[in-house]
């Protein structure tokens, strides 16, 4: 449905289901479940999940674009007072019927102590692609203990020489314990160049332990040993560094996977003065890129989010401006993912 003014179009919102143009549309309102509903009316806007961030901003919402992601695939659903508020502000920015996606969610769910929208954690293997060296690192490493410990907050930072590629990584992390008696922490890490494989150099409130590498595909594993053991639901702070040999190949992503939902991540990729990306964005789960960064004198990007879901976090850039975005699929090296 449309108006026609001076020479221009603009967008009618419907008011009921039978005004809505796109009987798919129509129908997944009308039927469910909500995450389909959600997909088909996000398609047929034709807007990427960061731009509808962005309007939903506009209108004094705030929503990350993993939510949304989440959301959309049925990971987790909004159910607090403020989603719901924001389901219904994403109802006038996606040009949907009033209340047409609210009345799908129904009733709360009953939940423990986790917060009532944070999805569930996510096996690695979800986290990851790489599945079958990952099964053998985790094997080598004794099983599924790196469950015990999960990050909260995490400020990552990662160095980038004259020659594009990586030379070190700098970790600080919160971890909490799910379970009694907890005493070591999972870092992961993925070299992309797998000639040049990072090594673990230090750890503050902690100790290096075992340490496994996959060596045809980067792949590197090292258990932390916590200074104490951790009651259920206690925390505490760790600080990795990681040291990568010279000579690898150019870098072009850096990210942090969470397996849980997490508080809070900083990260910064700081480059070398005689060395700086033509343009720096932020890494999303939408498909489409996401918001660009800018870099200061310092010539460091950052990307600083809360209240983040299980899934990658990032940023992604350009060395040159007319580089095609093929080079963004590259393999990149991800310091401490296991959240």
């Amino acid at each position: 449905m449309a108006e026609h003014a001076a020479g221009r179009t603009t967008a009618v919102r419907p008011l009921t289901l039978s005004d809505v143009g796109d009987r798919a549309v129509a129908k997944a309102l009308r039927e469910g479940p909500f995450a389909q509903a959600l997909q088909a009316a996000v398609a047929r806007s034709g807007l990427g999940l960061e731009r509808i961030r962005h309007r939903l901003r506009q209108r004094d919402v705030s929503v990350g674009v993993t939510t949304l992601s989440s959301w959309q695939r049925g990971r987790c659903r909004p159910e607090r007072p403020e989603s719901l508020r924001a389901v219904r502000v994403l109802e006038e920015v996606l040009l949907l019927p009033p209340d047409s996606l609210v009345s799908l969610l129904g009733p709360p769910r009953p939940r423990g102590r986790r917060t009532i929208d944070a999805p569930p954690a996510l096996d690695l293997e979800a986290v990851w692609e790489d599945r079958i060296p990952l099964r053998r690192l985790l094997a080598a490493m004794g099983g599924d203990w790196y469950r015990d410990v999960e990050p909260v907050v995490a400020h990552d930072r990662f160095y980038i020489g004259a020659d594009r590629a990586e030379y070190a990584v700098r970790t600080t992390i919160v971890v909490r314990a799910e379970v009694d008696h907890a005493s070591r922490y999972l870092a992961l890490l993925r070299a992309d160049d797998p000639r040049c494989p990072p090594e673990p150099v230090a750890v503050a409130y902690g100790s290096i332990g075992r340490v496994e590498a996959h060596e045809s595909t980067g792949w590197l594993a090292v258990e932390i040993l916590l200074d104490r053991t951790l009651r259920a639901g206690e925390q505490t702070v760790l600080e990795i560094a990681m040291r990568c040999p010279p000579g690898g190949r150019p870098t072009v992503r850096c990210e942090r996977r969470f397996r849980t939902a997490a508080r809070e991540h900083v990260l910064q990729v700081h480059f070398d003065p005689a060395a700086l990306p033509a343009r720096c964005f932020r890494l999303t789960e939408d498909p489409r890129r996401g918001e660009e960064l800018p870099i200061g004198s310092s010539h460091t990007a950052q990307a600083i989010a809360f209240d983040l879901d299980a899934g990658a976090h990032g940023i992604t850039w350009e060395w040159e401006r007319a580089a095609s975005r093929d080079a963004e699929t590259a393999a990149s090296r991800e310091p401490c993912p296991t959240g």
